[in-house]
């Protein structure tokens, strides 16, 4: 089987969607499928092997110039792929540079639409490039990693008949950040876009039945596979429970981002240091230029009562970073303000015996429910967060037994390996279905059921 899947970089920061793209890419080319992984946008960024192709599609610089100097859509061949050198983008994601929040949200819905237009808008001529490619490649299957990036896919099946499969994994809330009238436009041409998609591919049952009402889709074209990690160099850490001289620590591990609730935790560890001696609070993660104002915020919150040598702050961490973060801290919180639709954060602590502490919404309580690895609290709640973290820290027994508990659940059914294994399957099922030239509406009921023995395998039950 051969499988084109095409993934968005994260302009320079370490992303959870390319890191989840990756790694099941990674995995099915460990059971001899061909894929290739390509990225559109920028180069993709991940703290692992990366597997994608060493070229980037429907380059976010001459998107961006594009679209702004129409003219510069009669480039000579050469400069536009100057214009995409991965080499270029990565230096220009190094910059950090911003706008204003409402000229960002003009353009991003702008290229949105752009982008959604495939060959009938203004920047076919960067999408003839990709269709051309996956053509040529004579792919049995295609992969998007989400439906922004699939404006190319009326095209492709016009060329080509083999069905395409789209992750859905952030796409709310990139509509959430844009504007009022922006998110209508940008909704309405996803809605109808999700029409020549043969499959969607989702990580728990709280985003397969959001996404289905905010698309309109058919439950029964939404799959759920559970999101699983690489666990070897993280559950090769010492064993949890093992002694330790340094004073209790929280540590939060992912995007320095509002929304993630970084302010919310450092609310409930104002309230957390008249409980507990000592306790220290380690953040890290990958911090853009737009955020630096609001992390340094919360330094200043701590400094100004006294409390700023127990905060400590490490931005773009990379693999062996997140070890050693991870071995320094006792429990892991990330209490994010929206419902999160992964947590590729909190398996990674669990497979490093590290317990959570997380807010009881999105896809959490699923996550947590197939490991044990930790607890949930009410979400946006300092009160309650400040509790739950204050008798975790206190029951050195309970808490070792939920990092044990959560390392052995991810290892038992939470790995890249058993996610790959059931997209396989899926595309196996689609690829006979095709081939049969069936209908789709009719079997999507039963490739959903024939795929159900392995997602319950992941799950655990």
């Amino acid at each position: 089987m051969k499988v084109v899947s095409v993934t968005a970089g994260g302009a320079g920061m370490y992303c959870g969607s390319c890191k989840h793209d990756n790694l099941l890419a990674r995995e099915l080319m460990r059971r001899g499928v061909d894929v290739q992984l390509v990225p559109t946008f920028t180069p993709i960024r991940t703290d692992d092997d990366d597997v994608s192709l060493p070229r980037v599609f429907l380059g976010g610089l001459h998107l961006y110039l594009q679209d702004r100097w129409p003219a510069l859509r009669r480039l000579p061949p050469w400069l536009d792929r100057w214009l995409a050198h991965p080499a270029l983008l990565r230096a220009l994601s190094r910059s950090g540079l911003e706008s204003q929040a409402a000229d960002r949200q003009r353009d991003e819905t702008r290229l949105a639409l752009t982008l959604l237009a495939g060959l009938a808008g203004s920047l076919a001529k960067e999408t003839a490039v990709l269709v051309d490619w996956i053509v040529a490649e004579k792919p049995d299957i295609v992969h998007v990693s989400n439906l922004l990036v699939a404006g190319f896919v009326p095209e492709l099946q016009r060329r080509l008949d083999v069905p395409v499969v789209a992750t859905l994994q952030g796409d709310d809330l990139f509509l959430d950040e844009l504007g009022p009238d922006g998110r209508v436009q940008v909704l309405d041409g996803l809605r109808r876009l999700a029409a020549s998609v043969d499959a969607f591919v989702v990580t728990s049952r709280y985003y397969r039945d959001h996404m289905s009402a905010l698309l309109e889709l058919e439950t029964e074209r939404v799959h759920v596979h559970p999101l699983g990690i690489d666990p070897e160099p993280l559950s090769s850490m010492d064993s949890p429970g093992e002694p330790s001289d340094q004073p209790p620590t929280i540590g939060y591990l992912a995007r320095l981002w509002e929304p993630k609730g970084l302010g919310l935790l450092v609310d409930a560890f104002l309230q957390l240091v008249e409980r507990v001696d000592g306790v220290e609070l380690r953040v890290a993660g990958w911090l853009g230029a737009a955020d630096r104002p609001f992390v340094e915020a919360q330094r200043r919150r701590l400094e100004a009562v006294g409390l700023g040598d127990r905060f400590h702050l490490e931005t773009d961490v990379d693999l062996a970073g997140k070890v050693r973060f991870l071995r320094s801290i006792d429990l892991l919180c990330v209490p994010t303000l929206y419902p999160e639709s992964k947590g590729m954060y909190a398996l990674e602590a669990m497979a490093a015996g590290v317990p959570v502490v997380l807010p009881r919404h999105g896809a959490l309580p699923e996550l947590l429910d197939r490991t044990g690895g930790g607890v949930l609290v009410e979400p946006n709640d300092a009160a309650a967060l400040a509790e739950a973290l204050s008798e975790l820290l206190s029951d050195d027994t309970r808490r070792h037994a939920l990092g044990a508990d959560g390392r052995a659940g991810v290892l038992k059914g939470a790995t890249a390996s058993h996610a790959a294994e059931a997209l396989f399957e899926l595309y196996d099922r689609l690829v006979k279905r095709e081939s049969n030239q069936e209908s789709p509406t009719a079997n999507a009921a039963s490739v959903n059921n024939e795929i159900a023995n392995p997602i319950q395998k992941i799950r655990g039950t």
